[in-house]
């Protein structure tokens, strides 16, 4: 038992009882099945025995998907008009108000995306902490996945410091309003 598909199999069945899940991966062992043919198994018997923990999960994964291709051009807008404020950066600038008020009108213009993002995320961590034991997990490797399907193609054209603050807005933005939502709904729930 080994390959991608047996390992999101055994993930997957994080979302069983205890006492089902040993006997569910026992039969899965000695049937000798495939991985692909396990993961399809273990994913119809998933579905029938926790329909609503798999429907919050399914639905968080996809606004946590949604949500990192929205980031996605945030991050561009952001990095070059950061870029346009640094590299053009002048002393005269300081004491310039129509350069402060551009600055300022900018910063609001990629506020109000950046707070509904932030929000969206709360939510998607909120809906997925409704959902049992495994689907937490789940739910990280599709915003770490989704976040790898942004890395731009051609890597030798974006500097380092391009990836860095890429990291810190997706984290930021993504990640830590998701925690907060997981912990938020973890606290209130018996």
């Amino acid at each position: 038992m080994s390959g991608f598909s047996w390992w999101l199999a055994e993930r997957l069945s994080l979302l069983l009882d205890p006492a089902e899940r040993d006997a569910v991966r026992g039969d899965l062992a000695e049937s000798g099945e495939g991985g692909i043919a396990a993961l399809g198994g273990m994913a119809g018997l998933v579905a029938r025995r926790t329909w609503w923990p798999v429907c919050a999960l399914l639905l968080a994964t996809a606004m946590g998907w949604r949500l990192v291709r929205e980031l996605d051009w945030l991050i561009r807008l952001s990095a070059t008009y950061l870029w346009m404020y640094l590299a053009n950066w002048r002393a005269a600038d300081i004491g310039n108000l129509g350069f402060w008020r551009e600055m300022a009108m900018e910063s609001l213009r990629l506020m109000l995306p950046c707070l509904l993002l932030m929000a969206g995320s709360l939510v998607a961590g909120m809906v997925v902490s409704r959902a049992r034991r495994g689907a937490t997990a789940v739910f990280w490797i599709a915003l770490a996945l989704a976040n790898l399907a942004n890395v731009p193609r051609e890597p030798f054209l974006a500097p380092i410091a391009l990836y860095a603050y890429a990291f810190s807005v997706w984290t930021g933005v993504v990640i830590l309003p998701a925690i907060l939502g997981l912990r938020l709904m973890r606290h209130r729930l018996p």
